[in-house]
């Protein structure tokens, strides 16, 4: 056998090695110890190097395996793998393969495990795949009587289906048997399963597919499979082929006759031959030949003759070559049991061959394994092998027991040295090396140099700890190893580099530093750090400033440290403009044409939007046309942070510009925000991004504006008196606005400022009228304008109309305003008085007011749009010349809604005419309402449209439409560009204003007058164009026009019937030069109509072409000649009409012959061609057939296989092939035992099975294709007469029989239904079942229903079987388990009772976890408990009496079956507090508020509380009942105990005491601290000066400091200690009066204890 290293050759069939082989064996391996105890009869190499090995042996290197380890590669054990030893395997392991995943499949002989014999899978730990289920289970049954006996070798497929050799033994004897399996386990039953009369040993996969067998079978009668299928003669001998379906590979000649020999092994070459490893019982001891080679089809090869194999054996056992591995230079190993081989002696079971069979004598096994046998080889990556099988030595080294690692070819050693740290750390750590070889020999030597020097001793490993900044090791190895070449060789070196860690300055501890980081082993001071995020901090002593800080405007500060103070974020971009804004309009404010150069513009100095607080903000933000949809996100730093990031700050998000649409939308402005100034951006990006950012944009736009908010003035409401009586206002006109209203007479005011507003211009004059409803009373009507926005109308200046009138007459006049004034948004009052009330704004005693907005827009003529494209936005303009009845359309703008667009000179966004030409201005709305359209023209290009004569014209329309009207250029008009303004909006607006709109949209374009100038144009036929065409041809004419000034003329010709139009401009040089294509369908003549230039203007032409059209009648035909079986093409030959001139085509070009030849399959349309170039008015289409060929092959059989069920019953089946189209038939050939009733000659025949059918031999269904060209070959259907499968495994409904006995709920067994089976037989019931088929006995019966009783036996068995007519199938099992419950795992609760005694303790609760298959639970508790809940559960609650003690609390599970066999028990019992820890006193304030803490070191075990008492006079200020507490004394003497005592529900513990002795406080003594304790002294100076010690910062990161009294310090110790009592530092006598302490502590509490003679001070410290 083989096996191949997966990593290096990927290959499963062969290995194959470029190295030549000496034979020696590599003593190194194993560290040369004998490793398994017993017989190796695989081997197989994982990817990762590791080996597994299988086959009879106990141990290796003295470590229990059972029949199968995993060792590593340098053949030293693995020990995390123990599958033999843990699963149990006894017996013999035969074959291990690995699957693509890892799992590896192991097989053989063994005993029964996990319930399964022959074949395991393990996971890549060794343990066992419980996923796979083989279908013969531990009972070995494959079909029928066919009963394993051991698997000698499994294969894998590509698909993973396993390819299974083995042995069958029963009393009929062994024999050989072979089949597939699913990787799931079951049986593939698409594959035949192959038996034999001997024994099959090995296979082969080979790449197409095909599967060769070999073994010994001599006397192989043919295949007897579950098909009932028998192969023909001649009979094969221990080597055949089969196909991928365990069909005999009949048809591909291999050669049946097989060879002689065991097969032990296969192995497949490069180039299809076969190399057979042989080996033979014989009564000499020999046998003839142990290694042959076959050719692709079985046939010996003749040259390959090796000669014979002589053994070593003795009579009977099996000598010669049991495995053979293929080098790839093509020289091949043989390994086995011989001794010579073709007259070369002493081989000892090992050799090499030449490719044509002779030794390779520079192979040197010596005495080899001889008196054993080699099992198994496999190639190593390494470029050596791994022999296993059962020998006591290799070459005599006892160290190669049943195991050895050979050379193929002398090697160079190698070495390599590994240091776990690089060889990096500091000076003075000390560095272990270690070494790893290869082809070291038994003995090799080690000599470590240092820097090329000899260093250390003869070890595998080395330490080094002197060593210096770049010192250099190596090691270098001397192989004794016989095939070692050269014998000495040098590791790889490892330089050692001398480190530093990196410090680095971070005083302000935000985790960056500053300065240069330092070098050094230790820190290097306060305020380094060893880890930092980054560098570059600007501010080191500001923890709030750091590279990428949030920068903070108005704080002076670069807070970021990017050299700038309070900066606004710019936006950065992907690719500048590759999207853009065009233009902005935000109410009043109006950017246009703005541009775009670097994706970022900031207008907030040039263009600001005033609005109140709380105002709306209404936008119109426009992409260019055409261009891809954007995303548009608008933010106001409310904050005037610069970040644009906070809550509120982002006012509109993702509004969609889509397709050069704009986007429109509004936003407030929130009341909050105070007066001032503040940034608006507005960013657009690709619609694809979805996460705006306003410091970031990937391909769009970003623009600042300056947003000025202000207050909303509060005007006063206007006072009236009396309502209306008098005088109250019905109409108000001012400028263009007009306003009819009734007035509001319930409280005499009305506010109309947001429905109702005037548009003015700083210095305009509004002339005014107002009406009211006076009954002829006389009136005062007054007008007042805020011009200063303060809210009230009391400024100079604002009341801007007053007058007295007869209430008959309307109220007229006019008010300028001011030339100065500012743009903005004004309000407007209107008042009527009686005739005798003061004129007051806010006042009238009769009459009534009404408010106004008054919109101020700049002087200079900059569009202003409110509520943009909201009822009437331009869709389509159109400017052009009208000229004789012809509109010529010179422009044609096709625009979106951008509030305002101004279009360059470019393109279609002008036209051109002569003074006193008529201009044809066509405009088409999307308006959903009525509405206006305003054409104006700046004829004195003064900047606006207001003088006379430059109102074109303004129309109206109804809904979406065109609007269209004329006017014309004066005729003195002098020449130049001028601007003409189209404005749509609401058609309720009763003023036109040039420069306003509301709801709609402007756009400017330009006219451009020019004189007309002379020029003349001649009309002539193209050039090569015919002046004769066939009907449905085209011809084209030519105009000229030479010395054009520009291109654009008008066109029009006429052929005397219609007249077409064109624009012509293509220029050539100075001339203008169109083509013009025409196509009549008759004669013809054409001239020229009409012509004029871009700007209207005529000039004279000339030219007259006549085109004439005819006709071609005829229908083509032809003379068809078909391919023939001996010609492949055919002919077309057309038949002439008469005449002469003709041209011929059969789809392509004309040929003048009719004649096509050579003509390949296919439809060709016929057309004939006249002298004139006139085509056939109609065609014929006409086929060449395909040749007619030989037919192939048929292709598959389709018809039943199974024909169990149709024997001797005269049913009719059917059988067909895939008709080939070269087939004029078909001829089938049937069994003797099968009649063919019709069909014969087709593709499909009907037949009948006789009663023969089941005992013939013959059962191949044949059938040919046939044609006049000849036969095809024969195509093979095999019938057969199966018995049905195996059932699929039993599934339950429930595996926990116990609940059926206890509730008679029945339990249903099922199985899925198998194709082919009649029946099914049930098997296995006993008395204590009682069973019901639900389905009925039958082709249904694959499911029974079961209610169990008590006398249930612990185990039973029931089984399934299917049946069909042909027979019945294997049985499947199920085992039926009465299972009582387990004993309950541990109780979990207290043990100790005393927190859950009655009345007053608490609940106990003890529960365990739950039982499998228990129903219930029965506990047993104390005698005298109460208050129990959840008994029967696995959880019980209760409370224990008073009396209780020491007691046992137990529970049993139980089910139907009955109670667990024992309880699970647990032991309380009650246990008294225990004694507190001793007493730890701190004092916290001096005289003379003193207080002292009291802290228990420890808890008192089993207590619920804690009760302390104090002296009389002292109090507890906090901490009663706690471990803590601190106390308060009185500046009196103090003489007493502080005492503390444990307490529970079963009574107090012993108590801990400790003695208070504090003297009264001195008069006028504040701040000092007293002695505590019973060695209390007369208070001194020094008991003064001891409590004025002060400990600080406490706590504290860094070190602690302390100051001592001058005048006695010499007399002070102190020591520090930890909580555990340890003296961690300690001063006697100390001559400083200030030091500092604990720089080296780490983090915790600790406690100072300072003494002065009697005295005494403990003050507790915390280091964080």
């Amino acid at each position: 056998m083989k096996r191949i290293f997966a990593l290096l050759f990927g290959m499963v069939s062969c290995c194959f090695q470029s190295l030549a082989q000496p034979g020696t064996a590599d003593l190194s391996f194993n560290g040369g110890l004998p490793a398994p105890d017993g017989e190796v009869i695989t081997t197989v190499v994982q990817s990762d190097g590791k080996i597994l090995i299988g086959g009879n042996f106990s141990n290796y290197n003295g470590v229990a395996r059972n029949d199968i380890a995993r060792i590593n590669p340098d053949g030293s054990l693995d020990p995390s793998f123990d599958a033999g030893t843990s699963l149990g395997i006894s017996g013999e392991v035969h074959s291990i393969a690995i699957q693509s995943d890892g799992k590896f499949l192991v097989s053989g002989v063994f005993n029964t495990i996990a319930g399964f014999r022959f074949l395991l899978r393990l996971n890549t730990d060794g343990n066992l795949d419980n996923t796979f289920i083989p279908f013969f289970n531990s009972s070995g049954i494959v079909t029928g009587f066919r009963v394993l006996e051991k698997i000698n070798k499994v294969i894998i497929q590509p698909d993973n289906k396993l390819l299974i050799v083995a042995r069958e033994g029963d009393n009929l004897g062994s024999n050989g048997l072979f089949f597939r399996m699913h990787p799931d386990g079951s049986l593939d039953e698409n594959f035949l399963i192959i038996t034999s009369s001997g024994d099959f040993k090995t296979a082969l996969l080979q790449p197409d597919g095909r599967i060769l067998i070999g073994g010994y079978f001599q006397g192989y009668s043919g295949f007897s499979t579950i098909l009932n299928i028998t192969t023909f003669t001649p009979i094969p001998k221990n080597i055949i082929r089969v196909l991928d379906n365990g069909y005999l590979d009949e048809l591909l000649s291999f050669d049946r006759t097989g060879v002689d020999g065991i097969v032990n092994d296969l192995c497949l070459q490069p180039n299809g031959k076969i190399l057979v490893a042989c080996s033979s019982v014989s009564e000499t001891g020999n046998v003839s030949t142990g290694i042959s080679r076959l050719e692709s089809n079985g046939v010996i090869d003749p040259g390959f003759n090796p000669g014979p194999v002589f053994a070593n054996g003795t009579l009977g056992v099996l000598v010669g070559v049991q495995s053979v591995l293929l080098q790839n230079d093509g020289k091949i190993i043989i390994g086995g049991a011989f001794n010579n081989f073709i007259g070369t002696n002493s081989l000892g079971g090992l050799a090499r061959l030449n490719t044509d069979g002779s030794v390779d004598n520079s192979f040197s096994s010596g005495t080899g394994v001889a008196p054993g046998v080699i099992n198994d080889m496999t190639l190593l990556s390494t470029g050596q092998m791994l022999i296993g099988g059962n020998f006591p030595s290799y070459a005599g080294n006892t160290s190669t027991t049943n195991l050895a690692r050979i050379h193929t070819n002398c090697v160079q050693p190698t070495i390599n040295i590994v240091q776990p740290q690089g060889g990096i750390a500091c000076l003075g750590t000390t560095f272990n090396f270690t070494s790893t070889i290869t082809v070291g020999g038994s003995n090799p030597v080690y000599q470590w140099k240092r820097n090329g020097n000899n260093a250390g001793t003869n070890s595998s490993t080395f330490s080094i700890t002197n060593w210096v900044n770049g010192d250099i090791i190596t090691c270098t190895l001397t192989s004794n190893d016989p095939c070692a070449s050269p014998s000495d060789v040098t590791s790889n070196a490892i330089t050692l580099v001398a480190v530093t860690d990196t410090w680095y300055l971070d005083e302000d501890n935000d985790g960056f530093y500053s300065g240069s980081p330092v070098n050094s082993c230790i820190n290097p001071g306060t305020g380094y750090v060893s880890t930092v995020f980054g560098g570059g901090d600007c501010d080191d002593s500001n923890n709030q400033v750091y590279p990428g800080a949030t920068e903070i405007p108005g704080n002076g500060i670069d807070d970021n440290c990017n050299g700038q103070i309070d900066e606004v974020c710019t936006p950065l971009f992907v690719s500048a403009c590759f999207l853009s804004i065009e233009s902005v309009t935000l109410n009043t404010l109006v950017n246009a044409n703005n541009g775009c150069t670097n994706s970022y513009s900031d207008f907030t100095a040039s263009h600001s939007l005033t609005i109140e607080q709380g105002g709306i903000v209404n936008f119109t933000i426009a992409p260019p046309d055409g261009s891809l949809n954007q995303k548009l996100n608008i933010y106001a730093d409310f904050n005037k942070n610069g970040l644009f990031t906070d809550p509120g700050e982002q006012v509109i998000t993702d509004a969609l510009m889509a397709s050069g649409s704009p986007a429109t939308g509004s936003f407030n402005i929130p009341l909050s925000i105070p007066n001032g100034n503040y940034r608006l951006r507005v960013i657009s990006d690709y619609d694809i991004f979805s996460s705006p950012d306003p410091c970031f944009t990937n391909y769009g736009e970003a623009e600042d504006y300056n947003l000025s908010v202000y207050t909303q003035p509060v005007y006063c409401t206007a006072l009236v008196d009396q309502p209306c009586i008098f005088t109250d206002i019905s109409q108000v006109q001012i400028g263009t606005m007009v306003n009819n209203t009734s007035g509001n007479c319930l409280t005499g005011y009305a506010d109309y400022s947001t429905a109702n507003y005037i548009v003015a211009r700083p210095g305009n004059t509004l002339n005014y009228e107002v009406q009211t409803s006076t009954g002829g009373y006389q009136q005062n009507v007054n007008i007042y304008v805020d011009f200063n926005n303060n809210g009230n109308f009391n400024d100079f200046g604002e009341q801007v109309a007053s007058g007295i009138y007869d209430g008959f007459v309307f109220s007229t006049g006019s008010f300028s305003i001011p030339a100065i004034q500012a743009p903005g948004t004004y309000r407007l009052r209107v008042i009527s008085t009686g005739i005798n009330d003061p004129a007051e704004p806010c006042h009238s005693t009769t009459g009534e007011a009404e408010d106004y907005s008054l919109i101020i827009v700049e002087n200079v003529c900059v569009p202003v749009v409110y509520n943009a494209c909201m009822n009437a936005a331009i869709n389509h303009v159109v400017i052009g010349v009208v000229e004789g009845g012809f509109f010529y359309t010179n422009l044609n703008s096709y625009t979106g809604c951008d509030g305002y667009t101004s279009y360059p000179v470019s393109g279609n966004n002008y036209t051109k005419a002569a003074p006193g030409k008529t201009i044809g201005v066509q405009v088409e709305t999307n308006s959903i309402n009525l509405a206006r359209v305003d054409v104006y023209i700046d004829y004195n290009q003064n900047g606006d449209f207001n003088d006379p004569g430059e109102h074109l014209f303004e129309s109206s329309m109804s809904s979406a439409g065109l609007a269209y009207q004329e006017f014309v250029i004066p005729p003195l008009q002098p020449l130049g560009n001028y601007r003409i303004r189209v404005i749509s909006q609401k058609y309720l607006t009763a003023y036109s204003d040039p420069c306003f709109t509301d709801g709609g949209e402007i756009e400017d374009y330009t006219l451009i007058i020019a004189p007309c100038a002379p020029f003349t144009a001649t009309l002539s036929l193209a050039p090569g164009n015919p002046s004769s065409i066939c009907e449905g041809g085209s011809s084209n004419l030519q105009l000229v026009i030479p010395n054009a000034v520009e291109p654009y003329f008008a066109l029009g010709i006429t052929d005397g019937i219609t007249s077409a139009g064109y624009i012509v401009n293509t220029m050539i040089g100075n001339n203008l030069v169109e083509t013009l294509p025409v196509s009549p369908t008759i004669n013809s003549t054409y001239t020229i109509d009409r012509l004029t230039d871009p700007y209207g203007c005529p000039g004279t032409y000339s030219g007259l072409v006549t085109i004439e059209v005819g006709t071609l009648n005829i229908t083509p035909s032809a003379t068809i000649t078909q391919p023939t079986c001996a010609v492949p093409s055919g002919t077309i030959t057309l038949n002439q009409p008469s005449g002469t001139g003709y041209s011929y085509s059969i789809g392509g070009a004309y040929q003048s012959s009719p004649v096509f030849s050579n003509l390949p399959a296919g439809n060709y349309t016929l057309s004939l061609q006249n002298s004139g170039g006139c085509v056939s008015n109609e065609t014929t289409t006409v086929t060449i057939n395909s040749q007619p060929l030989p037919p192939a092959a048929p292709g598959s059989v389709s018809g039943l296989v199974n024909v169990c069920s149709y024997v001797g019953t005269g049913a009719l089946l059917g059988y067909k092939v895939t008709p080939d189209p070269n087939a004029s038939g078909y001829q089938w050939t049937v069994p003797p035992t099968v009649s063919i009733l019709n069909g014969q000659g087709t593709d499909s025949i009907t037949v009948t099975i006789g009663t023969g059918f089941l005992s013939s031999a013959n059962k191949l269904i044949k059938v040919r294709a046939l044609s006049t060209c000849g036969n095809s070959s024969e195509k093979f259907f095999y019938l057969a007469a199966q018995l049905p499968s195996t059932p699929s495994p039993i599934t339950a409904s429930s595996g926990n029989s116990c609940q059926s006995i206890a509730n008679g709920t029945p339990i249903i067994y099922s199985i899925p239904k198998v194709p082919g089976a009649t029946s099914y037989n049930w098997s296995g019931f006993t008395a204590a079942m009682q069973v019901t088929h639900p389905n009925g006995t039958g082709i249904n019966d694959t499911l029974v229903e079961i209610v169990f009783l008590n006398t249930l036996a612990p185990v039973s068995v029931i089984s399934v079987r299917s049946v069909n007519d042909c027979g019945t199938s294997g049985a499947r099992s199920y085992t039926i388990n009465r299972n009582p419950p387990s004993t309950p795992g541990l109780i979990s609760g207290p043990t100790n009772i005393c927190p859950f005694i009655a009345p007053n303790g608490g609940i106990a609760t003890y529960s365990v976890s739950a039982v499998a298959n228990a129903t219930a639970y029965t506990w047993i508790l104390p005698n005298g408990v109460t208050d129990i809940t959840g008994q029967g559960t696995n959880s019980i609650s209760f409370k224990y009496p008073s009396t209780a003690v020491s007691e046992t609390i137990a529970v049993f599970a139980s089910n139907g079956c009955g109670s667990s066999a024992s309880p699970r028990s647990l032991s309380v019992t009650r246990l008294n507090p225990g004694t507190p820890g001793i007493i730890d006193v701190i004092q916290l304030q001096s005289c003379p508020g003193r207080q002292y803490s009291y802290t228990l070191a420890a808890a008192p075990s089993n207590s619920s509380n804690l009760v302390w008492t104090v002296p009389i006079g002292a109090s507890i200020v906090s901490g009663n009942g706690t471990t803590s507490i601190v106390v308060s004394y009185p500046p009196t003497a103090i003489n007493g105990q502080v005492t503390v005592t444990g307490t529970s529900n079963c009574g107090s513990g012993s108590t801990r005491s400790t003695s208070v002795k504090l003297p009264a406080c001195p008069p006028g003594v504040a701040g000092r601290g007293q002695p505590h304790g019973d060695d209390q002294s007369n208070l001194s100076t020094m008991q003064d000066e001891i409590m004025d010690i002060q400990v600080y910062p406490n706590p504290t990161t860094d070190v602690f400091r302390i100051d001592l009294p001058v005048i006695q310090s010499n007399s002070i110790s102190i020591r520090l200690v930890d909580l555990q009592g340890r003296i961690m530092q300690q001063w006697k006598n100390l001559k400083e009066c200030r030091f500092s302490f604990g720089e080296q502590l780490s983090h915790g509490i600790y406690f100072i204890q300072i003494e002065a003679g009697k005295t005494k001070q403990t003050k507790k410290l915390i280091k964080f």
